[in-house]
Formats: structure tokens, C-alpha cells, sequence
């Protein structure tokens, strides 16, 4: 009976790392679409030239036209901030847990945001997608080749990398900073309970 529980419990944890194993690839192969988002300024950049609605309010005062190049501004604004707090939270529970069992971060923090910058190269540029890891392998390792092989295109990749790094540390303090301002303080209640006791 000892031996079948051992061997139950072995196939338990050997299930168990399994799944945790392609939960983890999944992660870390979908996670360059969050900051992938701030790319999106190219379009807002493109329509800007297309519609030439800076021209026509400055030249023309035309308030339609002031109007909706505020409203899509906010918008693009919107769609990045939306995009780098989802890329913000996703790392959070995965680095505390790192945290939590005594692994040292910041060893990992420049290869990480440098992996997340080629992943977002390579969506920008090459038009892959996360799909294409199980897809198209091969043409995803070529295009990696090709990439860091390119000193000029490996330095912009690597800056991106270190801009995404300075990107979640000020998000991770902000949400931090959120945690202890919504937190209760102690006391408040009970001191605010014994002021109104008082004749």
C-alpha cells in the first residue's frame, strides 16, 4: 500500500510540474503582446498624416477636427496604459513567487525584458505571432538568428529591453504604493469610535 501512494504521489507531482511547465511557456510566449500595444503609435501616427486633423484645427479652427484628434489621442493613450498595466501585472505574481523561494530577481531582469523586446520584434517587424512558437518553429529561431547577428538591431533590442525593465519597476511601485494607501489603517475606527464617546 506504501509503495502504490508513492508512486501516486510521483505521478501527482510529475503531472503537477508538467502543467506548470506549459502554463509557463504559454506565459512567457503571450506575454510580449501586453507591451507589444505601445507599437500601436505608429497607426495613431499614420492617421495623423492621412486626415490631417492637426492641419485643419491650427490652419482651419475646425473643432471637429480638435475634437477628434483629443479623442483618439486618449484613446491611443488609453490602449498603451492598458496594455503596459496588464504587462505589469502578469510579471508581479510570478516575480513575488520567485521572490518568496529566495531567487534573486534582478539576475534575470535584463535577459527577461530583453526576451520580451525580441518577442515584440519579431511580432512588429516579422508579423509572427504567439501561435507561430508551435507552428513555425524553425522560421522563429531562423528570425532570432538573424536578429542577434545584427549588432545595430540587438543594441535597439536591448534598449527596449532596459526601457520595458524601467517600465514595470515604476508600475510595480505604483501598485505597491495603491496596496498600502487601500489598505485600513489600524486604529482609525477605534479612535474615531472613542472621539464620538466622548461627552
Amino acid at each position: 500500500i506504501a509503495s502504490l501512494m508513492g508512486q501516486k504521489d510521483v505521478r501527482k507531482r510529475t503531472l503537477v510540474r508538467a502543467a506548470v511547465s506549459v502554463l509557463a511557456i504559454a506565459w512567457f510566449a503571450f506575454l510580449p503582446n501586453t507591451c507589444y500595444l505601445l507599437t500601436e503609435w505608429r497607426h495613431f501616427l499614420e492617421a495623423l498624416q492621412a486626415t490631417n486633423f492637426y492641419v485643419s484645427w491650427t490652419g482651419q479652427r475646425d473643432v471637429m477636427s480638435m475634437l477628434t484628434l483629443i479623442i483618439a489621442t486618449i484613446s491611443y493613450l488609453c490602449y498603451s496604459l492598458f496594455g503596459l498595466i496588464a504587462f505589469a501585472l502578469s510579471i508581479r505574481p510570478v516575480a513575488r513567487l520567485l521572490k518568496d523561494r529566495g531567487i534573486a530577481t534582478w539576475l534575470f531582469a535584463l535577459p527577461f525584458f530583453s526576451l520580451m523586446s525580441l518577442g515584440v520584434y519579431l511580432g512588429l517587424e516579422l508579423r509572427f505571432n504567439s501561435w507561430d512558437i508551435l507552428t513555425r518553429p524553425w522560421l522563429i529561431l531562423t528570425a532570432i538568428h538573424h536578429a542577434i547577428s545584427r549588432p545595430i538591431l540587438l543594441l535597439i533590442i536591448f534598449i527596449f529591453g532596459l526601457f520595458l525593465w524601467l517600465v514595470y519597476w515604476l508600475f510595480d511601485i505604483w501598485f505597491d504604493g495603491l496596496a498600502l494607501r487601500l489598505r485600513p489603517k489600524p486604529g482609525v475606527g477605534v479612535s474615531a469610535t472613542s472621539e464620538r464617546s466622548l461627552p
